[in-house]
């Protein structure tokens, strides 16, 4: 009797216009700015968890990674309404992801109640949609399902070329987070404007060309001693010095190593976890794992360039990379005399403690 009730409810409360479509899948008009998906990308219901993608792809996967996230380390900006948009690849039509303003709006607009494995998200004209808490899939292993929902948006976290902007809840909070972009996470569309875009991605050898599901074209990128072929084109023409590229080199293993208050990488990281703070949500949450960073130690001995390797959750991202950026300074590395820059891999765990 208990588990029909629960069907009965979760029908009512997200299906509140499921009469309505657009292009063969159901929406619900909340009476914000967008209409809203009753499910997820995958899913054929609204309670059930659908498929999982890694940001800015189409296709699911059976490991997330960051050795197999095709947009990590790329420059891809907003990703609304293009190729790069999983719900409109998906599901066409004006189906698209949601931006982060718009999933803003759903949590300051809405009324959200807590059904025990789930939200029913009810709009301000009262009709209802539910979102699963579906978790998150990292490298090959789904966590957090049941407790903790993840959906992205198709907004880029501007400060960080590898972290995206998405929708996290749980039974105590709901708030906008960013997030490293090969994490597997949900997907919720909403029918809105899709405004023509041009995306411009630059590989070593090519620039390819792209307005929205459509490849226009690719170009060789080439040299030439002649420039007068290009008199219709502006551009500045200028040198790079050998001495600039040596000066930006980064090394790994040098003879003199860069140290740290008289130790090695084994010394910053006992420093580094004696420092870490474990964020309370993230406690209260359960959220756990390992955070790999790489970092850079350059001429004057100090931490920069700081890179995310691998993460369970922006949490414990934030908290790592935030213990790096205290770093007292460094003893750095030398090679033929001259001090120069070095790079390091250094995991920060957090557990809890019995």
């Amino acid at each position: 009797m208990k588990i029909l009730l629960l069907t009965i409810a979760i029908f009512f409360a997200s299906g509140a216009s499921a009469q309505n479509k657009h292009n063969g899948h159901e929406y619900v008009d909340l009476g914000l700015s967008v209409k809203w998906a009753t499910c997820n990308v995958g899913a054929d219901s609204p309670e059930k968890y659908g498929d999982y993608y890694a940001w800015g792809e189409t296709d699911t996967k059976s490991s997330y990674s960051y050795a197999n996230c095709s947009t990590f380390g790329r420059s891809v900006e907003d990703i609304t309404g293009t190729n790069y948009d999983v719900a409109h690849v998906k599901w066409g039509g004006n189906w698209r992801m949601p931006t982060e303003s718009e999933f803003r709006e759903l949590i300051n607009e809405c009324d959200w109640e807590w059904n025990g494995y789930g939200y029913t998200v009810t709009g301000p004209n009262g009709n209802s949609i539910f979102l699963s808490a579906a978790g998150s899939r990292y490298d090959d292993e789904l966590g957090s399902d049941g407790s903790i929902g993840y959906y992205w948006s198709s907004t880029r976290f501007m400060e960080n070329i590898n972290n995206a902007e998405g929708l996290y809840f749980s039974s105590k909070y709901k708030f906008m987070e960013w997030s490293i972009l090969y994490g597997g996470h949900s997907i919720r569309p909403v029918i809105g404007e899709i405004r023509e875009k041009v995306h411009v991605d630059v590989a070593v050898d090519e620039l390819t060309m792209v307005t929205n599901d459509k490849k226009i074209d690719t170009l060789d990128l080439f040299f030439t001693e002649d420039a007068s072929e290009f008199d219709d084109f502006e551009f500045d023409m200028f040198e790079i010095e050998e001495e600039i590229l040596e000066n930006d080199e980064i090394f790994t293993i040098l003879e003199y190593p860069a140290t740290f208050k008289g130790g090695g990488l084994g010394e910053f990281h006992k420093w580094a976890m004696e420092h870490v703070k474990y964020p309370q949500i993230a406690q209260e949450m359960g959220i756990t794992g390992n955070v790999i960073l790489e970092f850079v130690i350059d001429e004057m001995g100090l931490l920069g360039r700081i890179k995310v390797l691998q993460s369970p959750d922006p949490l414990l991202t934030e908290a790592a990379i935030s213990v790096l950026q205290k770093s007292p300074k460094w003893k750095p590395g030398k090679h033929r005399g001259k001090a120069v820059k070095m790079k390091f891999v250094l995991p920060i765990s957090f557990k809890m403690q019995n």
